[in-house]
């Protein structure tokens, strides 16, 4: 193998370059790690399904009577994200707590202040 820094030839499982000493693992690793990061960004890879749901959720949750539901399910989501640490989806379930408590509020103040629902 080749150092891609000086050029150098050094031994194929050669960890560090005989010439100028550069990482020769850290860019394949780099790459991979890289890869991974942006489709799971895009595709909800390792994620619960309650995760996922609890996202959507939080933007039905602009819907005054179904941001109950998305806190609900968002709680749920949480309690079992809490039990199985190596999932992802943290930021989803964060989400839909924080818009299904806004709207929860909302209706709260639709139906005890104003008494009616807008739509």
């Amino acid at each position: 193998m080749f150092c891609p820094n000086c050029g150098a030839q050094n031994d194929d499982n050669a960890e560090f370059c005989v010439k100028c000493e550069l990482n020769l693992k850290t860019p394949s690793q780099l790459i991979d790690k890289n890869e991974s990061v942006n489709l799971s960004s895009v595709v909800p890879i390792g994620r619960t399904g309650l995760s996922i749901v609890s996202g959507y959720l939080g933007l039905c949750a602009l819907v005054p009577p179904l941001a109950p539901i998305a806190l609900v399910v968002s709680i749920i989501a949480w309690v079992q994200f809490q039990k199985n640490p190596g999932k992802l989806g943290k930021g989803r379930i964060i989400f839909g707590l924080i818009a299904g408590s806004i709207g929860t509020a909302a209706l709260v103040y639709l139906l005890l202040v104003k008494g009616r629902i807008m739509y």
